[in-house]
């Protein structure tokens, strides 16, 4: 029973580079396979339009960034903000393996920032970004998710029945990075 990506339309190029990546691969130097994991990316991208192919893509760009040794972290100034206010927010990305990438953008909530020209990441030296980001006035007010309807006789009520069981409630805001391999599609 063929259970690989070649069953799938186009998809054995997906395959092909994949086996690649598993052949080569050494814990000592997990970078090396940076290039087969980056044709199964681009292999990946021309499959599109699935859900299926959307979940591994995303586990794809998890393999990338732990073999290329990624380390990526956003923190605010202040932990804390208020609808029509403004938060420092600052970006740093880190590559420990020498795995020619290059950071293209950082996308900051709400359109702030972002306006860095793209830029080689050096490996073991940071690459960081900072930015004033406007928060809306029409913002809500973040509270615990179990809070935000009125709770019941013993018990909360919840309106996002797939936050019920976490401890946190999603982050407020989100910067992203976009990041790109050497003759590869982006991260």
């Amino acid at each position: 029973m063929n259970l690989g990506w070649s069953r799938v339309k186009g998809g054995g190029a997906v395959d092909r580079a994949l086996a690649d990546a598993e052949k080569g691969f050494d814990p000592a130097h997990p970078a090396a396979v940076l290039p087969a994991l980056l044709r199964a990316h681009l292999a990946l991208a021309t499959l599109g339009g699935d859900p299926w192919v959307e979940i591994k893509q995303r586990e794809l760009d998890e393999v990338i960034r732990s073999c290329a040794g990624l380390w990526i972290e956003a923190t605010a100034a202040k932990p804390e903000g208020a609808p029509g206010g403004s938060v420092r927010v600052a970006t740093s990305v880190l590559m420990r393996n020498p795995a020619g990438l290059t950071l293209e953008k950082v996308e900051f909530p709400f359109g702030a920032g972002g306006d860095e020209a793209a830029r080689p990441l050096v490996p073991n030296v940071a690459a960081t970004d900072t930015a004033m980001v406007a928060l809306p006035s029409d913002r809500p007010y973040s509270q615990p998710y179990w809070l935000e309807r009125p709770r019941g006789k013993g018990r909360f009520a919840v309106s996002d029945l797939q936050k019920i069981g976490h401890a946190q409630n999603p982050p407020a805001l989100v910067a992203r990075r976009a990041a790109r391999g050497e003759g590869a599609a982006d991260l």
